[in-house]
């Protein structure tokens, strides 16, 4: 008999976690997505407009970081051409 009861309620709690996990997880899943990316967004609004400051009714002042160029191939490098011996 205590079996059986044991066997009854690990079932029922099976049950009501796989409710859970079906309707549940999905929502919260969306909600996390919407979030990073939302994040995502303002990062590269920040990025591509600058930092905001200052706001005024009229006046907003941004910071904007200058561009960043890749200096590692320039082509100020002198070329020296080996010779043979």
């Amino acid at each position: 008999m205590g079996l059986l009861r044991f066997a009854a309620i690990a079932f029922g709690i099976y049950l009501i976690f796989r409710l859970i996990a079906r309707f549940l997880l999905p929502l919260l899943g969306k909600y996390f997505v919407k979030k990073a990316t939302q994040n995502m967004k303002d990062q590269m609004k920040t990025k591509t407009e600058g930092e905001k400051i200052y706001q005024d009714e009229k006046v907003i002042i941004r910071k904007t970081s200058p561009n960043k160029t890749n200096n590692s191939k320039s082509n100020d490098d002198e070329f020296v051409d080996f010779e043979e011996v």
